[in-house]
């Protein structure tokens, strides 16, 4: 069983400093560094890193070169795209870059357009293994082998989310510490036992998670409250399909294993907590909230990444409620199982200059690009001993804990097929007839496999 207090932070602890948004000059603070003389090694060592910089002095680009490369239409994450892009440049003389918005549509459309992207992101490992079995990702597993990226230094899990067939095609640059965040003010009014007293008394498991979303829901109309928000996404339930015994498909990703006796049981798990015991919004009852009921202050709990974790505190603060954290029950197997999905950079394999976008994409996963996206709020290290650097803490709110963010990633399996944006769909349709009560677990996953295995079963790729 895993010892799930390890490492909680259930002892007192003082506030940390309050993230806030950077302002102008803070932006261009890493460019500037970087610019100055010296000012890449002097990164470099800040974050510890000892290994190579970039190409050696002197190896500038015999003519300039431009990469075309995927920038995000996230407004807060936009500003540091380009620092990293810009770090990427000051280590090699003649390298420029040209952001480019484009989601995996729009890449795939560029590529087969003649105008293919040099550097391709990668939203997690549905991206990470669509792209490379369609031929749009370069292999970097030769890059890898110069020593020129702190691969031992890198968490597991980074790696495992950028590879498909033992080749690794992404630099993962953001995990997401997926955990249990819960309305501690609302677990108190309704007399409930907060999920960390659960853990530290190590009685957090399924049955008293369970208990504890039925304690929380209740009442009608706008009173209405419930106990957990709804799972929908299988790159979240697949964490509880594991941590329930079950599977998810073979080893080699050709078959689907959704008819596993206890892939079925953690459906059903699901399934209860909305049919049954009314403590999950239906698919219709969800439909007529403006927003997640957990942000909307009506939901005592929400599995999600730390992504949310700004839009929890916004709401919180808005509504007057108080929100806390905690890792994942264990399961029935005795085990934990977390869900996680790494964000990655791929060099394009129809590039033309794969040296150059190679420097670009490993600054994303190395010190210098993690202390600039890491720093800024927006991500958790890939790097293990950046985690004790203590502008990592001073991102975080004062009820997150840094220590079970990474307890969650340790714990974290991944096996996502190229199809999955299908079979995804497909489990989005069965559960919905599931949890509106016309359809049964049984049949639903039943109905899940065989339209899974045909769609593995069509999966032709090139890499």
């Amino acid at each position: 069983m895993v010892d799930q207090t390890r490492g909680t932070g259930n002892v007192a602890r003082p506030a940390l400093t309050e993230r806030r948004e950077p302002t102008r000059r803070e932006l261009g603070y890493h460019t500037a560094a970087l610019a100055a003389g010296g000012g890449l090694a002097a990164l470099l060592a800040a974050c510890g890193w000892r290994g190579a910089e970039a190409p050696a002095p002197g190896a500038a680009l015999k003519q300039p070169v431009t990469l075309v490369v995927n920038q995000t239409s996230a407004r807060n994450e936009g500003p540091f795209y380009e620092q990293i892009y810009k770090a990427a440049e000051a280590r090699l003389p003649g390298l420029k870059t040209e952001g480019v918005i484009a989601d995996p549509a729009k890449a795939k459309a560029m590529a087969a357009g003649g105008t293919p992207l040099d550097v391709i992101r990668l939203s997690g490992s549905r991206d990470t293994t669509d792209f490379a079995c369609g031929g749009f990702l370069l292999p970097l597993n030769d890059f890898l082998k110069r020593g020129e990226f702190p691969t031992k230094d890198t968490m597991p899990i980074a790696i495992q989310g950028a590879e498909w067939r033992g080749k690794l095609y992404g630099i993962t640059f953001n995990v997401g510490g997926h955990v249990i965040y819960f309305n501690q003010t609302l677990f108190e009014r309704k007399g409930a036992k907060l999920p960390t007293d659960l853990l530290r008394e190590r009685r957090w498991n399924w049955d008293t998670f369970r208990e504890a979303a039925r304690l929380v829901a209740g009442n009608t109309g706008p009173d209405r409250t419930w106990g957990l928000d709804r799972i929908t996404c299988l790159c979240v339930v697949n964490s509880m399909i594991y941590s329930a015994g079950g599977e998810m498909y073979d080893k080699d990703i050709t078959v689907s294993r959704f008819d596993h006796l206890k892939t079925i049981e953690a459906i059903q798990f699901l399934n209860d907590l909305v049919v049954r015991l009314k403590a999950t919004p239906s698919p219709s009852e969800r439909a007529e909230l403006s927003a997640e009921p957990f942000m909307l202050g009506r939901s005592g709990m929400i599995s999600t990444a730390r992504f949310n974790a700004r839009p929890i505190r916004e709401n919180s603060e808005k509504a007057g409620w108080k929100p806390g954290m905690v890792l994942p029950p264990t399961g029935p197997s005795g085990k934990l199982v977390t869900r996680e999905s790494p964000v990655s950079m791929g060099v394009g394999r129809e590039t033309k200059h794969p040296e150059a976008a190679w420097v670009v994409v490993r600054t994303w996963g190395d010190p210098v690009g993690q202390k600039i996206y890491v720093e800024n709020g927006l991500g958790l290290p890939t790097l293990k001993s950046m985690w004790d650097a203590p502008f990592v803490k001073d991102t975080l709110f004062p009820w997150e804990d840094l220590a079970t963010y990474k307890r969650s990633i340790e714990l974290a399996h991944i096996q996502v097929p190229p199809v999955y944006p299908q079979v995804a769909s497909v489990w989005n349709r069965e559960q919905n007839l599931m949890d509106e009560g016309q359809k049964s677990v049984r049949d639903g996953m039943l109905t899940l496999k065989r339209e899974a295995d045909l769609l593995l079963a069509e999966t032709k790729c090139s890499a």
